[in-house]
C-alpha cells in the first residue's frame, strides 16, 4: 500500500520521513518504489541522502537515469557529499564518452569489455596503446567529465576514452550513467570489472517510465536484409559444417524477413523445421543448437575486427537464443521499411531479464514520476512484491505556475468517434481560444484524427488564428511552420503526435503557454503489444495486462508533455487541458502522479484559460 504525504511550508515532515525510507530499505536490504516529481528539490534531496547512507554503509552506489538527467544528478551528488571536496570520486558516464576510437557505430559496455578487454592486456587492444597519468588525474578529478570534450586529445596519446571511463568507474565513489552503462546481456562482467559484487552496491533508476522504454529498445533484436547476407560475415574461424549451418540459418531468417504478412507471429516451428530441412539436403550433420553454440563461441573469442561485426553477431545470437528459448513472452515478426525488409524479435516479458539484474544488488531505487500504483513496475521488472517499500512524496510547489485539467465532454475512442465528436472538439478550441492568450499548441493522435477537425473548423466558421501540420509536409515547410510558431503571439497551432514539431516542443525549442492533448493517444496494434497484452493477461489479469501494455505508453506521454511544461529555472503560468472523457476514469487518473492535482471539468463552458494562466483557482 502506497504511504503519500504532503509537503508542510517547513519541509521537515515529507524529508525526514523520505530520509527515513532510504535508511530503512539499505538497512533491510529492500527495494524502494518512490513517486516524487522527476526534478526539483525533493528529488535532489532523495539522490544525496541516497548517496551519502550509501558510502555510510560502505556500498558503492549505481546511478542509472537517461543521458540528459546525468549532469544534475551528478551536481546533486556533490552537493550532498559536499563542494569543498570537489567533483573526485563522482563519474559521470554518457554515450558521448562510451564509443569506439576505430568504429563509427555506438558501443555499450558490453562492447567496450569483450571487443577490447578480451585482447588479454592493454598493449593488445588497438585502441589503447598508451597511458598518460596526468590526463587519467585531470579526468578523475573532473569526475569524468573532461572524457567528452578530450576525444582527439586521448587519441593522441594511445588512450581509449571507453577503457578511461569504465576504470575511472572502478575506482570512484558513485557512478552516474546513462541506462546502458549496466544494462547490457553482459552485467555480470560489468560488476566484475568494478571489482564489486551486486550486494555491495546500491542501484538507483531515475525516470522509469524512460528506463521501461529503454529496456523495450535494448532488449528488441533486427537483423535486415544485409546482415542477414553470409558475405559480410567473417567465417574464416569456423569449421565447415559450422559454415554450412551458418549459412542455411541465415537463409531461413531471410526468407521469414519476406513473408507476405508482417502483422502476424513467425511460429518457432518455421524456424527449426526449416533448419532441419535444408539441413537434411545437405546431408549436414551441424544442429541449429551447434551453430548457435559457434556464434556464442565467436563472441567470447572476442574475433572480430570492429565493433559492428560484434553487434552483428550478439544480435544474431541474442535473437535465437530467446526464439529457441521458446518464451511465451517472444514476439517474432517481420518489419517493412524503405532500405528493404527485416525480421525482428522483441522480449515482451522484461522479467525474463530484469528479474536476475535487479535481485542481485543489495537495494534497488526507483524514483522519479512513477505511475501509480507503484505494483505495476513491480509486475514488469519481476521484482518480489514482498521486498518493495511503495512511497510517495508529494510536493505540489513543483508544478507551481502550471495548470493541469481535463475537459471530458469529448470521446474520440475508436468505437465512438463521429461528425458530433470533430464539433464538440471545435467548441472547445474555439472556448480555449477565446478565453487563453498566448501560444495554444494542440496534438492529436494521427493526421486523420487532424483533419476531421480541421474539416469541421472550415463547417463551422473557426473564426481565431491557427496553422496546421499537414500530411506530406516537406523539411522545409516543417521548419517554416516551425519558425511561424516560435514568433509565439495569440496563435493556435494543431499538431499530431510524434510529429517534427511535437518532437520540438519536447526538447524545448518550442514554449507554448498552454498544450492541449485531444484523446487518450494509445499505441496502434501490433504484434509486439498484442502478444504482450495476453501474456501479461495470462500471468497477472486482464487489468494489469491492459494497464502495461495499452495504458502505460498513453499516459507516459501525457508525463512527458507535464514535465516539459514544468521549469524550476524560470517563474512562469502555463496549462495542460486534457481532453477526453477517459480522463475523468479513475483508471486512469490512478496512473497519473497524485501531486498532479488535476481539476476535471464537465465542457467549455466550466473553462476559463485566463484565469487559469493568471494563476486563480476556479471552483
Amino acid at each position: 500500500m502506497a504511504q503519500a504525504a504532503t509537503l508542510h511550508e517547513e519541509g521537515d515532515q515529507t524529508y525526514m520521513g523520505m530520509k527515513g525510507d532510504i535508511i530503512q530499505a539499505m538497512d533491510r536490504r529492500m527495494n524502494l518504489f518512490a513517486l516524487l516529481a522527476a526534478k526539483g528539490q525533493m528529488a535532489r534531496s532523495f539522490i544525496g541522502w541516497t548517496f551519502t547512507e550509501a558510502r555510510k554503509k560502505r556500498k558503492k552506489p549505481i546511478f542509472l537515469a537517461p543521458f540528459s538527467d546525468i549532469s544534475w544528478i551528478h551536481s546533486s551528488i556533490v552537493e550532498a557529499r559536499g563542494n569543498d571536496k570537489g567533483r573526485e570520486g563522482i563519474v559521470s558516464i554518457g554515450k558521448g564518452v562510451l564509443n569506439c576510437m576505430g568504429d563509427a557505430s555506438y558501443v555499450d559496455t558490453s562492447d567496450v569489455l569483450n571487443h577490447c578487454f578480451k585482447k588479454a592486456t592493454i598493449e593488445g587492444c588497438p585502441y589503447q596503446s598508451g597511458f598518460d597519468l596526468e590526463t587519467y588525474r585531470e579526468a578523475k578529478r573532473s569526475g569524468g567529465n573532461i572524457l567528452v570534450d578530450s576525444h582527439e586529445e586521448m587519441k593522441e596519446k594511445g588512450m581509449c576514452p571507453a577503457r578511461m571511463a569504465l576504470d575511472l568507474a572502478a575506482e570512484a565513489e558513485a557512478v552516474v550513467a546513462d541506462y546502458s552503462f549496466l544494462i547490457t546481456e553482459d552485467w555480470r562482467s560489468v560488476l566484475k570489472f568494478l571489482e564489486r559484487d551486486g550486494q555491495d552496491c546500491v542501484l538507483v533508476v531515475h525516470d522509469p517510465a524512460s528506463f521501461i522504454r529503454f529496456l523495450r529498445k535494448k532488449f528488441t533484436y533486427s537483423l535486415d536484409e544485409q546482415d542477414l547476407d553470409i558475405d559480410n560475415w567473417d567465417i574464416s574461424n569456423l569449421s565447415e559444417e559450422e559454415r554450412d549451418g551458418l549459412t542455411t540459418l541465415l537463409e531461413i531468417l531471410s526468407d521469414l524477413s519476406h513473408r507476405t504478412d508482417p502483422k502476424k507471429q513467425i511460429e518457432r516451428r518455421l524456424l527449426i523445421e526449416g533448419f532441419r530441412e535444408r539441413a537434411e539436403k545437405k546431408r549436414g550433420s551441424t544442429s541449429l543448437v551447434n551453430v548457435i553454440g559457434a556464434v556464442k563461441g565467436m563472441l567470447t573469442e572476442g574475433s572480430f575486427g570492429t565493433i559492428s561485426e560484434r553487434k552483428r553477431a550478439k544480435e544474431l545470437y541474442m535473437m535465437i537464443k530467446y526464439w529457441l528459448g521458446h518464451y511465451t513472452a517472444v514476439s517474432r515478426v517481420r518489419r517493412e521499411s524503405e532500405t528493404g525488409d527485416s525480421i525482428e524479435l522483441s522480449l515482451i516479458d522484461l522479467s525474463i531479464f530484469t528479474s536476475d539484474l535487479l535481485s542481485s544488488f543489495s537495494s534497488v531505487m526507483l524514483i522519479g514520476d512513477t505511475l501509480y500504483p507503484h505494483t505495476i513496475y513491480s509486475y514488469i521488472l519481476g521484482v518480489r512484491s514482498e521486498k518493495i517499500m511503495n512511497r510517495s512524496y508529494i510536493d505540489k510547489s513543483t508544478i507551481k505556475g502550471t495548470s493541469i485539467l481535463t475537459m471530458g465532454n469529448v470521446d474520440i475512442s475508436f468505437k465512438h468517434r463521429s461528425e458530433s465528436s470533430y464539433l464538440r472538439i471545435v467548441e472547445n478550441l474555439s472556448r480555449i481560444s477565446e478565453t487563453t492568450p498566448g501560444l495554444k499548441m494542440v496534438i492529436l493522435p494521427s493526421y486523420f484524427l487532424l483533419e476531421q477537425v480541421m474539416s469541421a473548423m472550415a463547417e463551422t466558421g473557426f473564426k481565431y488564428p491557427v496553422v496546421e501540420e499537414v500530411r506530406g509536409m516537406s523539411r522545409e515547410e516543417k521548419n517554416g511552420l516551425l519558425d511561424e510558431i516560435k514568433v509565439g503571439g495569440d496563435l493556435m497551432a494543431l499538431i499530431v503526435q510524434g510529429g517534427h514539431l511535437a518532437r520540438s516542443m519536447e526538447i524545448g525549442t518550442i514554449s507554448p503557454d498552454t498544450v492541449v492533448i485531444v484523446g487518450l493517444h494509445l499505441t496502434p496494434p501490433d504484434p509486439t503489444t498484442s502478444q504482450m497484452k495476453v501474456h501479461l493477461q495470462k500471468k497477472y489479469g486482464p487489468n494489469v495486462g491492459h494497464i502495461i501494455s495499452v495504458l502505460m505508453p498513453a499516459i507516459t506521454k501525457v508525463m512527458n508533455v507535464v514535465n516539459g511544461m514544468v521549469s524550476s529555472e524560470m517563474e512562469r503560468n502555463n496549462m495542460v487541458l486534457l481532453m477526453d472523457r477517459r480522463y475523468h476514469d479513475r483508471r486512469i487518473l490512478e496512473c497519473l502522479p497524485r501531486f498532479y492535482d488535476i481539476k476535471l471539468l464537465e465542457g467549455p463552458g466550466d473553462f476559463d484559460g485566463g484565469r487559469f494562466l493568471e494563476g486563480e483557482d476556479i471552483p
